[in-house]
């Protein structure tokens, strides 16, 4: 009969490959999506000039209204009033345990990666590198960064407590939201509705009303 600890194991194990790969994805994403903008920049090059030339004019047209008004404070110039109810304490013990085992992890990950592990000049610089690397990892708290780098390097790692667990998780869904917004974006929708033309055109119009431009 399967244990508990197999069990989290697997589940552990799942979740840093998860990890991994949506990272992969999301690198690999942010490089389609830089080539794209170069191609519809290119194609668009005089509509985007006119939104530009658009976009100055109702900026100085706001603050020309602004002058003569007085202005309104922005939400974060407002003084803000936090409740402080008994999930503090919680929260506190959150922080030390991810502290913690930041801490632990770093320290498994240094080892690996110190340069005085040898004397040769090319090698020792390349850890050197990512061990500077690991370090800023740890210095602002990225236990991703940190967890990524030991799979990477297939150090073991020690059971992830459940809180931590709870961060993977959201970091996961946070990148899956940024590649989801990726490819809503215009350049996106336009290089890969290539080739259909009834896309294309549905696409052009849609962009010239945003734009307020009159399609013809």
């Amino acid at each position: 009969m399967a244990s508990t600890d197999e069990l989290n194991k697997i589940r552990h194990k799942r979740l840093l490959l998860q990890l991994d790969a949506i990272q992969i994805e999301l690198d690999e994403v942010e490089l389609q999506a830089s080539i794209y903008k170069e191609i519809f920049e290119e194609e668009f090059e005089k509509e985007l000039e006119i939104q530009e030339e658009f976009l100055n004019m109702r900026k100085e047209s706001a603050a020309k209204i602004a002058e003569e008004n007085d202005p309104v404070p922005l939400p974060e110039e407002l003084d803000e009033i936090k409740d402080i109810d008994s999930d503090e304490e919680n929260d506190i013990e959150e922080k030390e345990e991810k502290v913690s085992y930041i801490s632990k992890l770093f320290k498994k990950i240094a080892r690996f990666l110190h340069p005085d592990k040898t004397n040769e000049k090319d090698e020792k610089e390349k850890l050197q590198e990512e061990y500077l690397k690991v370090q800023k990892y740890y210095e602002e708290d990225n236990l991703i960064g940190l967890l990524s780098k030991a799979n990477e390097l297939n150090i073991k790692i020690d059971e992830i407590p459940e809180e931590m667990i709870k961060i993977i998780e959201k970091n996961i869904q946070t990148y899956r939201e940024k590649i989801d917004l990726i490819k809503r974006r215009a350049a996106w929708l336009w290089c890969t509705a290539k080739g259909n033309k009834e896309q294309e055109e549905e696409l052009k119009r849609k962009f010239y009303n945003i734009w307020g431009i009159k399609y013809e």
